[in-house]
């Protein structure tokens, strides 16, 4: 993986991220391979084109494309019933409790699509910056409905996000919400991410 001094190719970037999701979903028999193929390469689409609208996290925009990659695998293994908010109904939970049970249930309903979103009743992305929660809806808010609907929104949301917390010095600890450390949701989605950038040149 080459990264020129004006920045990846998008095509390049999707086909590096795609690899990776790929790698990290295992096809089961409910999500067969194609599907994880299909779903992987849609989620790297709006990955890249977040990454390469904003400000990287390093000074590398595949890098910080594989954090955002690495934490929705870890917190939605990418399944289209957290994606499409199905998770956050109280009552679907109830019709689907085994599949909660083992593979999360939205923290309760209370978080919102790929990347698991804390976003309610709606956020505010500071430009270039992290975000702030907000204590209703404003003009240019976004809310945990806007989050469901566009998931290339949702991959923003989750950059400022992340981008907050290492500025903060929390590493991805703050994303998870884990307040001390040492914190081993944060520490394994940063880890996955930089074993696979250093091990796919």
């Amino acid at each position: 993986m080459q990264e020129p001094g004006d920045g990846p190719k998008m095509n390049d970037l999707v086909s590096y991220i795609t690899a990776a999701l790929i790698a990290w979903t295992p096809a089961t028999k409910e999500r067969p391979a194609d599907v994880v193929v299909q779903r992987a390469a849609t989620v790297a689409e709006d990955i890249a084109a977040v990454v390469q609208d904003e400000p990287p996290l390093w000074a590398s925009r595949f890098k910080t494309a594989l954090v955002l990659a690495s934490i929705a695998h870890h917190e939605s293994d990418l399944e289209d019933w957290v994606q499409d908010g199905r998770c956050n109904d109280a009552a679907w939970r109830l019709d689907h409790l085994e599949l909660v049970r083992h593979r999360g249930s939205c923290d309760g309903g209370h978080a919102y699509g790929l990347w698991q979103e804390h976003v309610w009743p709606a956020a505010l992305l500071l430009p270039n910056s992290g975000w702030r929660l907000l204590r209703a809806p404003e003009p240019g808010a976004i809310t945990p409905e806007d989050v469901l609907a566009d998931s290339r929104l949702s991959a923003r949301v989750a950059l400022h996000m992340v981008r907050q917390s290492v500025q903060t010095g929390q590493g991805l600890c703050g994303y998870t919400g884990e307040t001390e450390r040492p914190c081993p949701k944060g520490e394994l989605r940063l880890h996955d991410a930089v074993q696979w950038y250093r091990t796919h040149p």
